[in-house]
């Protein structure tokens, strides 16, 4: 036996090796992230989601990231999708796959397709059955200013996307595309709904003479939907005219700081926290109330009790 052949073989038998221990690895990660799911973990090292925390601390990429804690959920219901990914009869790409057509009663099915099915025909055979899991949503940059957007809508969404675009080339007197007519719908619904911008209308109209102090004693105004994370405190519904002063300051976004003076980024799923709780004496008043999405408003209100 010569001395390539022989490099040949020892690299075929360590590459053996070390794949072995990359599944082993990779199932072990699921296990540990199913683990970090359930106790929350990534609150405690300030991140608002298991996604943000697996990509800023366990330096996985995005793709990475969305498969691995995808089919570690799912794998919760399906305790055998992980099993064959351990054993290496799956991989974590086509386990992500299936992941919204496999149920219980139709698992043996599924995971004998994933395994012995290509993934581009995997991606088919999902697509029949699962029309909307067809395309996933996806936006990715094609020049530092622009991006290509993907994404799969039903006919009756298309019909309204169209419905827009007629009229919006109807009001400009030229034909529109489909992102003049994407920023039309959006625009007009931001001008409708988005609360920084109906707080900016109501101060530029209502509130120019006005500060923040003239804005605590305004007669107080039941707003619905709040949030309320103390429980067995009586609470008083603090006024509109108080709710678009904070919308206006804090922009609509969490006003969480981590460690290194980074504020948060999230503009979703947010609700009004008071810095000084209810059951302390903590009272509706600007300096009082501020802007915090769930998942810091959670985060500090088990600080509290800790």
């Amino acid at each position: 036996m010569n001395t390539k052949t022989s490099n040949d073989q020892e690299n075929h038998f360590k590459a053996i090796e070390v794949a072995g221990r990359y599944l082993k690895c990779v199932g072990e990660l699921l296990d540990i992230l199913q683990a970090l799911d359930e106790r929350k973990t990534n609150r405690r090292y300030e991140c608002t989601s298991l996604y943000q925390y697996a990509v800023k601390h366990l330096k996985l990429s995005e793709d990475s990231a969305f498969n691995l804690i995808t089919v570690a959920r799912k794998a919760l219901e399906i305790p055998a999708l992980k099993q064959e990914i351990k054993t290496g009869a799956l991989t974590v790409s086509k386990a992500r796959k299936i992941c919204s057509v496999i149920k219980p009663e139709n698992q043996l099915k599924w995971l004998d397709f994933a395994k012995t099915m290509s993934l581009r025909a995997l991606e088919r055979e999902v697509a029949r059955v699962n029309p909307k899991d067809a395309v996933d949503d996806k936006a990715s940059y094609i020049a530092w200013d622009r991006l290509k957007l993907e994404l799969g809508v039903s006919g009756a969404c298309m019909q309204k996307l169209r419905r827009v675009q007629d009229l919006e080339s109807q009001r400009l007197q030229k034909a529109v595309g489909f992102e003049g007519t994407l920023e039309a719908a959006l625009n007009a619904y931001l001008e409708k709904f988005d609360p920084v911008k109906k707080a900016q209308r109501i101060s530029n109209k209502k509130m120019k003479s006005r500060t923040a102090a003239n804005a605590e004693s305004d007669a107080l105004r039941p707003v619905p939907g709040r949030v309320k994370l103390e429980q067995n405190i009586q609470r008083k519904p603090y006024s509109a005219a108080l709710e678009h002063q904070i919308n206006l300051r804090d922009e609509g976004r969490c006003t969480h700081e981590d460690s290194q003076n980074q504020r948060c980024s999230s503009t979703r799923w947010l609700d009004i926290h008071h810095i000084v709780p209810v059951k302390d004496g903590g009272k509706n008043t600007f300096r009082n109330l501020t802007t915090l999405c769930r998942a810091h408003h959670q985060m500090e209100h088990l600080h509290s009790l800790s």
